[in-house]
């Protein structure tokens, strides 16, 4: 005896996804916003570290050095973060 497929009728929202499931993308999308944001502080406090290294040293080479890596650390951390928040957002 063949069965007959029960349907249910949703609510879709403005851009056509179930209530529900635009909660869960909006959780996610927050969830993104604030990893982003810790990885942010995280590396530029790794930065930071970076250039107080250098000026502890006390050496004009080591001091370059350090002031260059932390500048290169911070660039190469905002590229990610403008190109993942674009992504997420």
């Amino acid at each position: 005896m063949p069965t007959q497929a029960k349907s249910t009728k949703t609510t879709s929202s403005k851009n056509g996804s179930t209530p529900g499931v635009t909660a869960v993308v909006d959780v996610a999308r927050d969830a993104g916003r604030q990893y982003l944001d810790t990885v942010e502080k995280t590396w530029e406090r790794v930065a930071d570290f970076q250039e107080e290294l250098g000026k502890a040293s006390g050496t004009g080479v080591l001091v370059s050095l350090g002031r260059t890596q932390a500048n290169v650390t911070r660039e190469v951390t905002g590229a990610y973060l403008r190109a993942a928040r674009k992504i997420v957002g």
